[in-house]
């Protein structure tokens, strides 16, 4: 991106909102310790299959209810 890096959007998105799942998409593989240690639910490595991507958010959402639902 051409005016913030992946982490930085990462890092301020879970500062407006802290239950964020943010799934890091990267063509660059050494960004996954950084993008993980910001945040990021999961890292994928670009390219990447829609069925893939799709199955991904699926598994980050069953891991945002789960959390929600024990902490409620």
């Amino acid at each position: 991106m051409p005016l913030m890096s992946g982490t930085k959007v990462t890092r301020e998105l879970l500062k407006i909102e802290s239950s964020a799942c943010i799934i890091f998409v990267s063509a660059d593989d050494s960004a996954r310790e950084d993008a993980m240690k910001e945040g990021a639910k999961r890292f994928l490595t670009k390219p990447v299959r829609s069925k893939t991507l799709i199955s991904e958010i699926e598994d980050v959402l069953k891991l945002k209810d789960a959390t929600t639902i024990s902490t409620e």
